[in-house]
């Protein structure tokens, strides 16, 4: 899993430490400053996140018999089913039980 830092942060560090003197120079101050940069990094709070999945609701019909029929959707990446009594109320699951995102095939 990903670690992942607010950028603000990383720019307030390296402001702070490129206005000190001794950063401001090449040569063996340059490789010290990339350490204490490096170091200071390290220091932040992370956090542990994942990449956001995209699914599909997948829509088909199933017919019980002349006059009752239910909607049937099915995710696209883990394929779990969930059933509707119409096709609308899939609007209501913006997320599958795996964790995706999930959008309306066609739509």
């Amino acid at each position: 899993m990903d670690l992942y830092i607010k950028l603000s942060d990383v720019k307030e560090i390296i402001r702070k430490l490129s206005s000190e003197p001794c950063y401001q120079h090449t040569g063996e101050d340059f490789y010290s400053g990339i350490g204490a940069v490096e170091s200071e990094l390290s220091m932040l709070p992370a956090v542990e996140a994942e990449p956001t999945r995209y699914g599909t609701w997948i829509h088909s019909i199933n017919q019980i018999d002349e006059t009752h029929s239910y909607h049937r959707w099915t995710c696209s990446l883990c394929g779990r089913t969930v059933a509707r009594p119409n096709e609308t109320l899939i609007d209501t699951l913006p997320y599958c039980y795996c964790g995706a995102k999930m959008s309306v095939e066609g739509k």
